[in-house]
């Protein structure tokens, strides 16, 4: 196996990761391209994606989530 170091990172919106988890390019903010670890708002990783010239975040590796643990994530953030 073959290690890759990523060190552009983004956090995305719960509209936006939601997108995102399901393999759609979203819109990035910034004109950076290159490879980035995508994180929720909360800090959850999503995955890693490629940014094009395009100006679209192009997922390449997702990670498995239950959704049920994503919620309950959220509404702890938001209870400290």
């Amino acid at each position: 196996s073959r290690r890759i170091e990523i060190g552009l990172a983004v956090r995305i919106g719960r509209a936006l990761a939601e997108r995102f988890a399901r393999g759609q390019a979203i819109t990035l903010s910034h004109s950076s391209v290159g490879r980035f670890r995508v994180y929720r708002e909360q800090g959850a990783l999503l995955g890693v994606a490629e940014a094009g010239h395009d100006g679209l975040l192009h997922p390449r590796r997702l990670l498995a989530t239950r959704p049920d643990a994503a919620q309950a994530a959220e509404k702890h953030q938001k209870n400290l």
